[in-house]
């Protein structure tokens, strides 16, 4: 009989994460004005509101390979869907991707992070 393990990490530089189910940044706007929206629009041939597809989407990161530079675990990220790994663990399915597909992550106090 295998015996299951309990735990996962990454290697390298690589990012495991969790995808959100719904994108908790939507719908605002920043400092400098950026609105952040879910994608919908009025379809100006029918009228009708209409949801662009993105493969852009919102995760926290859960942890990060020995070799990850800038991102840490808790980061939330956007990420695009193209390039994970699916990563099935203990009945839930985790992503992993390399560090340097990661398209932008937000945190707080981001600037004071440096590259080694």
């Amino acid at each position: 009989m295998i015996e299951l393990k309990n735990e996962i990490m990454p290697i390298g530089s690589r990012v495991l994460i969790r995808l959100m189910g719904d994108n908790p940044y939507l719908n605002m706007e920043t400092p400098t004005g950026l609105k952040m929206t879910n994608g919908k629009f009025e379809n100006p041939d029918s009228g009708e509101m209409d949801q662009k597809d993105t493969p852009i989407r919102c995760a926290e990161v859960i942890d990060v390979g020995p070799d990850c530079k800038f991102i840490q675990p808790d980061d939330h990220i956007y990420v695009n869907i193209n390039s994970l790994i699916p990563v099935p663990f203990r009945g839930e399915v985790l992503f992993c991707v390399s560090e340097a597909n990661i398209i932008i992550m937000l945190g707080n106090d981001l600037k004071s992070r440096k590259y080694d």
